[in-house]
This record gives C-alpha cells, sequence and structure tokens, in this order.
C-alpha cells in the first residue's frame, strides 16, 4: 500500500519541542516520499516468566514523483521507540537523496490496536494501509493509481441492490480484456466458486463498517483465473474498497511444495543410508528420519555430541579432519572407514556436503556386502595366480579383442622356448600354424568351445599338436581369455597310426577274403576241367578218334595255362603284401620294357588276329622296379587282349607329364561300363566277367597292377566308353 508524504520525518526529540509531548495525534507533512508496508507478523515473547504479544513490521521506501498531500496518522509514532524513528529518518533522507529502495524491519513492542489497527491489519501477514484522509473526505483514490495491487471502488445502489463500480486502478483494469467502460458491477467483476461468499462479505463490511481479508479465494476477476487475496474496506463516504492480489502461482508453489516435501519424507523413510547434520566442531545437530541401524549408538545418545566424544582419538581425528577440509573448502568430501557396531564390523561409504558456513550434511552407506565381495574376490585372484604361476600346465591368458599374450605360466615358457617377456610380445596367431585361432580373438559369441585341436609352432621351428581348453574369465574388470595348453603329438602320432593300423587290418581282412574266394573259384574251375578231360582220356582213350583227343588235350593245356597265369599273379600278390616282394628302383628305358612285353605277348594276340603294337619312342627314361612295371604292362596287355574281339587293335603309347612319363593302353575291345569302372582296381568289390571267346579272369590282375604301380610312386586308372574300347593309363616318375 502505498503512502505519499510531503515532509521529512521528524525525530522524536524535535516532535516533542515543537508539538509537545502530548501532541502525538497531529499531523506531519513529508516530502514527496512513499512508504509501502508489505509484510507483518505477530510474535509471542516470554520476558520476565509473563507472555507478552509483539508486532513485527517490515516496511519498504520508495522516491516517487506523485503529488498530493497526505496525512500521516501521528498516532502511528507510539509503537517507535526513540531509535526506531531515528533509524526511520537516516533512511528516508536516504531514499530522498539517492533515489534508492530501502527495506526496514522493526519489533515494535506494542500491541497494534486502537487508531492503527485501521491503518494496518494484523491478520494472517497482510498488511495494508487504511484510505488516506483524501480517500475518506473527496473520494480522491489517484494514490491507488500505480499501487502494484488491483484496487476496485464500488458504491451499493439502493434501488438495484448491486454493488456498481465507481473506480479501478492500472492494475485492476489489466484483469480485463475488450470493451469495459459500460457500468459494471460487483457480479460482472467477480465470479467463480468464492464469489458469493465474497458478495455476502460485502454486505456485512458495508453494515458493520469492518475491515476483512481473506487470504484464499477461489474466483474469477475479469479474464484471470485462480487464487486471490482479497482486502475489504469501508470508507466514510460509504463507498467499498476491494483490493486483489493474485496468489495463483504461490499456491502452486505451495502445493508443489507440500508434494515435493512429501516425497522427500518417503524418500528418507525409505533410505537405509544414514543421514545426519553435523557442525564445524563434529557435533551431531540433527538426524534425518532415515534407519537408526547404522548409527554407531542411539539418535539420543548422539545428539548434541561431538566426535570427540563418541569415538577413539584416532577415528576422532579422522572425522574433524575431512569435517575441516569439507567446511574449510566448501567441497563434497568422500571417505571410507569401518565401525564395530553391536560386535559387527560395518564398512560405509559416507559423502561430506557442506549445508553452510558452518554445517554439513553426513551421508553414510554400508558398503560392508561389497567389501567382503571385494575381499572374496582378492582372495580368488590371489589362489588363482599361484595356480596359473605355479601349475605344471602350460596356461596362457589372451586379450580378446587384439588376441594379444597378456599373461603366460613358467611351464608356458618352457614348453615354446620362448622367455616370458618374449612371449608377452606375441599374439596367438603367431602361435598357431593351423589357422584355427579367429575362434579365440574375439568374445563376440556367447559361448566359447569346450576344446580345440591345434597346431603350435615353437621358438625352434618345430610343430606339436596341442589342445586348447578355453574359459573367459574376468581380471581388473576387463574380459580376457584364460587357455590350458595340453601337447597331443604323441597322442595325435598314435592315433594316427592307430588309424593306419586298422585300415591295414580292413585291407587284410578284404585280402584275407578275395584269396580264400579265389581258391574256392578261380582255382576250382580249372582243376575240375583238368581233371574231367584227363579222366575222360583215361577212362575212354580208345573210344575217341584223333580229332576228339586231341580237343581234350587242348583244353587240358589251356586249363593248365590259365591255372599258371593265376598261381603266378597270386604268388606276386602274396608276396607284395607279405612285403617279401623284391623292390629295386633303378632308371630303365620303358621303351624296351614295352617292346619286350609285346613280343612275349605277340602270340596270344595273333591267335585272335588283334594287331598289338607299342609307339613308345625310344629314350623314354623312368626311375622304377622293372619287374613290377613289367608285370604291370603285362596285365594290362593280357586284359586288353582278353577284352578285345578279333581282328582288334593294342596300341601303347607314352608322353611326360609333371615329372612323370604316362603310358596308355589302348583297345577296341568291348568297353567297360561307368558304373563298373570303380570297382577295377578295389580289392573288396570284385569285377569279374568273361572276355570275348570266354576266358575268365580272376579280377586278381588289376588289384596287383595299381599297388605295383603305386609302390613305384606313380597312378593308374581307366577311361571306357562301352562298345568303344578302352585305356588303362599308369604313371611312373622321370628321373631327376
Amino acid at each position: 500500500m502505498i503512502v505519499v508524504m510531503k515532509s521529512l520525518l521528524a525525530r522524536k526529540g524535535t516532535i516533542k519541542n515543537k508539538i509537545g509531548n502530548n501532541n502525538k495525534q497531529n499531523r506531519m507533512k513529508f516530502c514527496s516520499l512513499s512508504l509501502n508496508f508489505f509484510t507483518f507478523e505477530q510474535h509471542r515473547l516470554k520476558q520476565n516468566n509473563s507472555i507478552m504479544k509483539t508486532s513485527c513490521l517490515q516496511l519498504r521506501l520508495d522516491r516517487t514523483d506523485s503529488s498530493g498531500t497526505v496525512n500521516f496518522a501521528g498516532a502511528i509514532l507510539q509503537y517507535f521507540n526513540e531509535n526506531q524513528i531515528e533509524i526511520l529518518e537516516k533512511n528516508f533522507k536516504k531514499v530522498l537523496s539517492e533515489g534508492k529502495s530501502v527495506q526496514l524491519e522493526f519489533m515494535l513492542q506494542k500491541k497494534l490496536k486502537g487508531c492503527f489497527s485501521a491503518i494496518i491489519s494484523r491478520q494472517s501477514g497482510g498488511i495494508f494501509l487504511d484510505l488516506f484522509a483524501q480517500a475518506k473526505s473527496k473520494t480522491d483514490y489517484s494514490p491507488f493509481t500505480e499501487y502494484p495491487n488491483g484496487v476496485f471502488v464500488f458504491q451499493f445502489d439502493v434501488d438495484s441492490q448491486k454493488y456498481l463500480l465507481r473506480y479501478r486502478n492500472k492494475k485492476a483494469a489489466a484483469y480485463f480484456l475488450g470493451d469495459t467502460s459500460g457500468q459494471l458491477t460487483f457480479e460482472d467483476i467477480v465470479s467463480g466458486k468464492d464469489a458469493p461468499h465474497l458478495r455476502s462479505s460485502l454486505d456485512r463490511c458495508r453494515e458493520i463498517k469492518k475491515a476483512f481479508i481473506f487470504e484464499r479465494q477461489e474466483v474469477r476477476i475479469g479474464n484471470s483465473e485462480g487464487f486471490f487475496r482479497i482486502n475489504l474496506l469501508n470508507t466514510e463516504t460509504g463507498q467499498l474498497i476491494f483490493i486483489i492480489q493474485d496468489i495463483t502461482l504461490k499456491e502452486k508453489l505451495v502445493e508443489e511444495s507440500k508434494q515435493l516435501l512429501n516425497e522427500f519424507k518417503a524418500l528418507f523413510h525409505a533410505m537405509t543410508d544414514a543421514v545426519f547434520i553435523m557442525d564445524q566442531h563434529g557435533r551431531y545437530v540433527k538426524f534425518l528420519p532415515t534407519s537408526d541401524t547404522l548409527l554407531y549408538k542411539s539418535r539420543d545418545i548422539l545428539l548434541g555430541k561431538t566426535v570427540k566424544e563418541v569415538f577413539d582419538s584416532k577415528m576422532a581425528a579422522f572425522f574433524m579432519k575431512n569435517i575441516k577440509k569439507c567446511i574449510e573448502n566448501k567441497e563434497v568430501v568422500k571417505l571410507e572407514y569401518k565401525l564395530d557396531i553391536n560386535g559387527k564390523e560395518v564398512w560405509f561409504d559416507a559423502y561430506l556436503s557442506p549445508l553452510d558456513e558452518q554445517n554439513l550434511v553426513f551421508i553414510a552407506r554400508d558398503i560392508s556386502l561389497r567389501k567382503r565381495a571385494e575381499l572374496a574376490l582378492r582372495e580368488s585372484e590371489e589362489r588363482y595366480r599361484a595356480l596359473f604361476e605355479n601349475s605344471s600346465s602350460v596356461m596362457i591368458i589372451i586379450d580378446p579383442e587384439s588376441g594379444k599374450i597378456c599373461a603366460a605360466n613358467a611351464t608356458a615358457s618352457l614348453f615354446y622356448g620362448y622367455p616370458q617377456g618374449e612371449l608377452l610380445d606375441l599374439k596367438l596367431d603367431d602361435l598357431d600354424c593351423s589357422g584355427g585361432s579367429d575362434y579365440y580373438v574375439s568374445l563376440h559369441q556367447e559361448t566359447l568351445k569346450t576344446s580345440v585341436i591345434t597346431r603350435h609352432r615353437l621358438a625352434n621351428g618345430n610343430e606339436r599338436d596341442v589342445e586348447l581348453f578355453p574359459c573367459k574369465l574376468s581380471l581388473n574388470g576387463k574380459p580376457q581369455i584364460h587357455i590350458i595348453i595340453h601337447d597331443i603329438t604323441d597322442r595325435t602320432r598314435a592315433s594316427h597310426e592307430l588309424k593306419l593300423s586298422t585300415q591295414e587290418l580292413q585291407d587284410a581282412n578284404a585280402t584275407k577274403s578275395k584269396f580264400f574266394n579265389i581258391i574256392a573259384h578261380d582255382l576250382k574251375d580249372p582243376f575240375n576241367a583238368i581233371l574231367g578231360f584227363s579222366s575222360l582220356l583215361y577212362d575212354e582213350f580208345d573210344r575217341y578218334n584223333e580229332k576228339e583227343k586231341k580237343y581234350f588235350i587242348h583244353q587240358i593245356n589251356s586249363a593248365t595255362q590259365g591255372t599258371y597265369k593265376l598261381l603266378e599273379n597270386l604268388l606276386q600278390w602274396s608276396r607284395s603284401q607279405s612285403g617279401k616282394i623284391e623292390y629295386n628302383p633303378e632308371q630303365i628305358d620303358f621303351c624296351n620294357v614295352a617292346n619286350n612285353t609285346v613280343s612275349s605277348l605277340k602270340t596270344q594276340a595273333d591267335q585272335k588276329s588283334i594287331k598289338l603294337h607299342s609307339s613308345i619312342p625310344f629314350g623314354s627314361m623312368v626311375y622304377a622296379c622293372e619287374n613290377m612295371v613289367t608285370t604291370v604292362l603285362r596285365n594290362l596287355i593280357t586284359n586288353a587282349v582278353k577284352f578285345t574281339p578279333r581282328g582288334g587293335q593294342i596300341i601303347l603309347t607314352s608322353r611326360k607329364t609333371n615329372g612323370f612319363l604316362q603310358v596308355d593302353v589302348r583297345d577296341t575291345g568291348v568297353g567297360i561300363r561307368q558304373d563298373q569302372l570303380e570297382k577295377l582296381f578295389r580289392i573288396d568289390t570284385q569285377y569279374k566277367t568273361m572276355g570275348t571267346e570266354n576266358e575268365k579272369g580272376s579280377g586278381l590282375g588289376l588289384i596287383l597292377c595299381r599297388e605295383f604301380v603305386e609302390k613305384n610312386g606313380g597312378k593308374i586308372w581307366a577311361e571306357s566308353m562301352e562298345g568303344k574300347g578302352s585305356i588303362f593309363s599308369f604313371t611312373l616318375p622321370v628321373p631327376k
């Protein structure tokens, strides 16, 4: 509320001299100055065992350019002592000379009453001045024009029984939008929930001529809706002053503050931390409503005591050092300590935060579980390190991202032949010589394999078969892979030898089965022919003529020659299987071998009018055993004669390729079906068929050919098309 004054407040002594001791009710004029009363509180002070009510008056002095004379009731001076009047005068001068606002606060030792109560309201902190003399007598409301709160002046109209608006200041006019120049009533201005209550309060104020203050009214003023503080005052002219202050924001802040307070209370009640306030001397000042289980002693015992009175000298010195650091440096201090509470060791993680110049907030959290876990982890790591360093197994630790070896025990250094320092400079890929280590270089996969077999290269260049057993672990917070490495070279070699032995055993079993099959069939049939024809000649010799006898003898001879060839092949094959056949490789001219073999078989070919010819040039040198390659070539030519019809052709050719001499035996025989080609050189499957003139074979010759060719470092294969002939080819190494 603004009061415009035309004179400087005189000192109390001066007032006494000029006006007289009993003339306080006289009006005093002040220079152009505004006096803004804005806060008021009632206090109850206990003095000399009696309760005395006091008043706290806060006011602000502002320079103003407003004109006009305002009388200030001298009765107000009775509430100020001499010292307070002196302070008031001094600050009036300061405002006039410097043009700055000044805020003052006075404790009035007398209860406000009488005429002053008409000037100042004592309800709930609301302060406002009464109308000035001009407003009371001349209805001059100009002092309210710049007043920060809205001011409406109503006049009751008896005919309409309504309150008509007679005046409103700038703040009040701001609550309306659009044209409001017409005659407005109270109902046009005020509406909403509490409007009826305010309307009845106007009637009451008019009737009993008493001021009213309503701290919180939910109404709509013009275009603004919210909460308002409202003052009602009756003037000497019968008009009613309606003063409003928008407190919507304040109410919102109050509600938010209450909500925030409730949230903090809930938070504190839910906290398991110990939270309390200490002063700069280490004294327990206040405990927040959190758990008491973490307090060294009960809060009743601790409250008001210092850490020196609670803890031993060492612990107290530790706390005081950090308390001093927190307050002097105005910084948050973190500390860790342990206490023995009820016979139990409790570890704390605490934060000290400065509250003001002399106090701080102490928040302590129980970290015993974490400390015990850290201790257990430390012990586990120590046991692991001891196991790692002293293990007789090869152990390394690698970084999963780079594959770099982070650690290696002494056994690993001994196994790989590197000093430990050099071993730590390597990656797992540097040791691996099989390309199978990529799996360990990354932890992107969810799980690692249980084990992996690979090969590692040692420092001396030797390679060893190893089996790796990886597992994930975390050291110092970093993911790593721990690998146990076993040397399985001997095991791998033994496994390989076992596989070879198994294969040899299977081959031996197949050989034995083949051998018995040959004995049962291939030998039995020729001997049946020999025995049958010889028995006929012996029993019926005189009955047969010469031609028939010659036929029988020819059959006996043919069966005998076939049996001889079979026995010869069996003998060579059995010797090769037992390892008794002689293998004497040497440089030979395969042209000579081919020519000699062709000559020995030419008679057999001529009997079927088959043209047998070798085109292998002189100087076709190979490095091989002559007896073995001769047997191979003889068997291939014999088969070609057997399966080539009369008038056919067999040609031997050769060519050099990639360090080998390739020999081809081409015939114009009946050919072989494609599904039968793969059976030709296998001992576990039989391929037997009759020749063009019913010549029989055992199938053993081709098996013998394969073994002899491979014994000499070559390969053998066949190409054929049924009805067009076959090509049997083999290779022999050329001398270097």
